[in-house]
């Protein structure tokens, strides 16, 4: 199948986008790499999509025909049910490892610096602040090794992680809310794992409301319009964790992380290894 790979990406990114698809195509067969395909259609113009929900609006890559639903039980699938299980075994010495690297500034940042026209209700970075395992695919050494444990949970379902996803304790100020918003991808699920939960926080993924328990974890897909608020007087804290849809086939798995190590999300060419 060709694909019109647009201007928006430098020559360099799309003849390597090309270059990609042609290998993975005669690696795997179009036909198991159909959603895929369809999906790179979708995201260059070439193709509409057609939502099945009207709450769910990937903003970078849509992938038809995996489920279309905001919320997952954390045994709905093996992949999920053994992450959720992970994080959930290790959630009393994960909360520890936060609390006492917490206390060094060094290993905090804003979540998203500077004005960002998603989070207009914020009225400073500080209120949404992180502590970064792993951001845009790539380990953070210092905070690794400062959360042993949490490492170690995270290198143990390495094979599950989306390949330029993110793993980090997120932690919301007092009075904090974030407006609703949709996500880049419905190739991953998110997964929150609540470490301190206070009165009056509370999550909706599409249209339906939940509430964070410490030490449990809740899936979800962030392409659908979500929202989340932290209305006490105290912080709330989840660690958040992306893993790949786990209705990908291992084929559809192996050619997204290819594009992606090819081609990141800014269009620009991946360095030489």
């Amino acid at each position: 199948m060709a694909i019109d790979i647009p201007e928006m990406l430098s020559p360099e990114a799309a003849e390597k986008v090309q270059s990609v698809l042609g290998e993975c195509i005669a690696k795997h067969g179009e036909a198991r790499l159909h959603r895929i395909l369809e999906g790179l259609q979708i995201a260059f113009g070439e193709k509409e999509p057609q939502y099945l929900h009207p709450l769910q609006r990937p903003e970078l890559l849509y992938i038809p025909g995996l489920p279309s639903k905001p919320w997952y039980s954390p045994d709905e699938y093996p992949s999920l049910k053994h992450a959720t299980r992970t994080l959930e075994a290790s959630a009393s010495a994960m909360r520890e490892e936060y609390l006492r690297a917490s206390t060094e500034q060094s290993h905090l940042a804003t979540y998203m610096p500077g004005k960002h026209e998603k989070f207009y209700t914020l009225q400073d970075d500080s209120q949404w602040m992180a502590l970064f395992l792993r951001k845009e695919g790539k380990l953070n050494a210092s905070n690794l090794q400062a959360c042993p444990e949490t490492a170690r949970v995270i290198d143990s379902l390495a094979p599950l992680l989306m390949s330029d996803g993110e793993a980090f304790f997120s932690v919301l100020k007092p009075g904090t809310v974030l407006p609703p918003h949709h996500d880049a991808t419905n190739c991953k699920l998110t997964i929150h794992m609540a470490i301190t939960i206070p009165p009056d926080c509370g999550i909706r993924v599409g249209g339906e409301e939940r509430q964070w328990t410490e030490g449990r974890c809740v899936v979800f897909d962030d392409t659908f319009l979500h929202e989340a608020w932290n209305k006490s007087t105290q912080t709330r804290i989840c660690f958040i964790m992306d893993v790949w849809h786990p209705a990908l086939s291992e084929e559809e798995i192996d050619t997204l992380r290819t594009l992606i190590a090819a081609v990141p999300r800014n269009g620009a060419q991946a360095p030489a290894a």
